[in-house]
């Protein structure tokens, strides 16, 4: 249990497995209770000046049988689909603390309603131009817009901090050797829990995994 937790951070299960000599499938399906853990602990309330950005996955069906395999997203650039095997994960991050959660959407176009149902009343989202962020403004929320065919910075308005913590998601995925879109959000969870208490994750899991 302690040697896996530990090495969440930087190994896929079927790593850690060879390495303790364990079966591969209950190994497997610690790693996912303990993801499952950090899920339920993470996400984060949208207050003062916080950002919104989004990125594009190369995550399919790994570990699913397809009678007629077809060709995977992996060698696709730019914008991406779910069902495409390039889901759109948004990016939140909050600047007062640099609070950061990772939502894996099915449909980029839901995006407002996942930043509503996080935001406070004193929220003041900032966002890039893309389509998706359109419908923030009718519903009222306080919007900024950095227009990055222009520029990437515009003073404080711009979506930096997203973008760096994309470079965090560019880095601990391939150290996984491929992940399924079905349980990316876990994995992703994951993430921002290291990012979010990066003294504290381990023995906080640690804490909710030993037996009562």
């Amino acid at each position: 249990m302690f040697y896996i937790i530990l090495s969440m951070e930087t190994k896929s299960a079927n790593q850690i497995s060879r390495e303790l000599g364990r079966d591969y499938e209950s190994v497997l399906n610690f790693v996912r209770e303990v993801q499952e853990l950090a899920k339920r602990i993470g996400g984060i309330r949208l207050e003062g000046i916080c950002e919104a950005d989004e990125v594009y996955l190369n995550s399919g069906d790994k570990g699913v049988k397809e009678e007629n395999p077809r060709k995977r997203g992996l060698s696709v650039k730019g914008r991406g689909t779910y069902e495409g095997d390039r889901p759109p994960v948004m990016t939140l991050v909050r600047r007062s603390d640099g609070m950061t959660e990772f939502v894996v959407m099915n449909d980029i176009r839901k995006a407002v309603e996942e930043i509503r149902s996080r935001a406070s009343k004193d929220c003041v989202i900032i966002t890039d131009n893309y389509p998706a962020y359109d419908r923030l403004d009718p519903i009222g929320m306080n919007h900024m817009r950095i227009n990055h065919s222009e520029r990437y910075a515009d003073g404080d308005i711009h979506v930096n901090r997203c973008e760096n913590r994309h470079s965090f998601l560019r880095s601990f995925l391939p150290r996984l050797r491929g992940v399924s879109k079905r349980h990316l959000q876990e994995y992703l969870s994951f993430l921002a829990l290291l990012i979010n208490m990066p003294t504290s994750w381990f023995s906080t899991l640690l804490s909710l995994t030993m037996p009562r």
